[in-house]
């Protein structure tokens, strides 16, 4: 039936090769690449099912996560349900979240963890704004108008016409070309350390998200006190070239987090691909006593 609409929605060319939307591919293309969506759609599904059945046998699922938000939108279901085989939905934890965007990622997490704060740090005045607005309790949720990095200050951030994608940050011509990334503008941003923010944490579980676009090394830099607090982390970092002049992120990443005693257990969805493969993918990182919790079924 997928298929069949798939085909319905094509062209063909008069040298045999079919244009869907305003791509032009081959008819193996076309098969390959709607096989492809159907079984990432079909394994992300099982495998989210799969956990959330061990979760539920130990009375550890996400609050207001069940099987329909996992067929009907698997991408905002899976974070709740990776994290909480290491931190119960009832723990009282903080969240620190590098660059918020409009807070559906924080809102979706506070849902899950109703015990949990957070501070959302977003340097777009608009996003802002628009994290106001969803978060009117200051008493648990602390707006930060600031990008995170490694030494306080001022900075230029360059805006695609895709908010998400706002980074300090050049973009190289494979990400810049791209239809995401649009016409971009320029603005004047805040530049603040996380180390520089007074935090209540006794008693807490720290979970960090960190979304910088291409400025994951420098939060970290700027982290090294609140690192040893950070009980579980989910961090963007590159596998390719995404930005101009700067290598991939992912190794060190991997490297610094390390040194504070954090290691990667998992590869959330399918990261941001540019044809076969992923440019950019989100980490989960827990401490190493957690690490036997994988081998539980």
């Amino acid at each position: 039936m997928y298929l069949a609409a798939l085909f319905h929605a094509t062209n063909a060319n008069p040298d045999g090769r079919l244009v869907a939307g305003t791509k032009t591919m081959t008819m193996s293309e076309l098969v390959s690449r709607v096989l492809l969506r159907i079984g990432t759609a079909c394994r992300i599904r099982g495998l989210l099912l799969q956990e959330l059945d061990y979760l539920r046998t130990r009375s550890m699922e996400p609050a207001e996560i069940g099987w329909t938000d996992v067929f009907r939108r698997p991408e905002r279901a899976e974070i709740p349900i990776r994290v909480a085989r290491f931190t119960p939905p009832t723990a009282s934890i903080h969240l620190i979240d590098v660059g918020a965007n409009d807070g559906q990622w924080a809102s979706r997490f506070l849902q899950s963890f109703p015990n949990s704060t957070a501070e959302l740090w977003e340097p777009l005045p608009q996003l802002v704004e628009s994290l106001q607005r969803r978060f009117p309790d200051r008493n648990r949720v602390k707006i930060i108008p600031a990008a995170a990095s490694s030494n306080n200050g001022q900075a230029k951030m360059v805006e695609p016409q895709h908010d998400a994608m706002a980074s300090l940050h050049d973009y190289a011509d494979v990400v810049a070309n791209s239809a995401k990334h649009g016409t971009a503008r320029s603005l004047d941003i805040r530049l603040e350390r996380l180390d520089d923010h007074d935090r209540r944490l006794e008693g807490r579980t720290v979970v960090l998200k960190i979304d910088a676009q291409g400025h994951e090394l420098e939060v970290l830099e700027g982290s090294r006190k609140t690192l040893p607090h950070v009980s579980l982390a989910i961090v963007e970092a590159s596998l390719g070239e995404v930005f101009k002049g700067k290598a991939p992120t992912f190794s060190s990443v991997c490297s610094a987090m390390e040194s504070f005693g954090l290691y990667p257990v998992m590869f959330p969805s399918a990261g941001t691909l540019f044809g076969n493969h992923p440019l950019e993918q989100d980490i989960l990182f827990v401490r190493r006593d957690d690490l036997p919790k994988l081998s539980e079924t």
